[in-house]
């Protein structure tokens, strides 16, 4: 009678044990689902941080171009005012 209760005791014990196990294996494929999904996030955000880069790369190099495009308008300003000073002066020594 008393190995019968020890028994029952220890059969009790592992049916808990048991219990608890699929309790914590439920909980870990939670988790491990919930992970995946956070991972599946960062990945897009990752792709997306790629994807941006490239384009502030995009923007730079056409930043770049158009700031080479105004030097060299301002320079072609100024060569173009120094040719029609010195083209008025021959108009006027012309005329003289």
């Amino acid at each position: 009678m008393e190995q019968e209760k020890i028994l029952n005791l220890i059969l009790d014990k592992l049916e808990s044990i048991d219990k608890e196990q699929k309790l914590t294996n439920a909980r870990l494929d939670s988790i491990e689902a919930r992970l995946n999904s956070i991972e599946a996030r960062l990945n897009k955000v990752e792709n997306g941080l790629e994807e941006n880069s490239i384009d502030i790369k995009e923007f730079k190099s056409i930043h770049g171009t158009i700031e080479n495009f105004i030097l060299y308008t301002e320079k072609a300003i100024e060569v173009y005012e120094k040719d029609h000073k010195f083209i008025e002066k021959i108009k006027r020594i012309a005329g003289e």
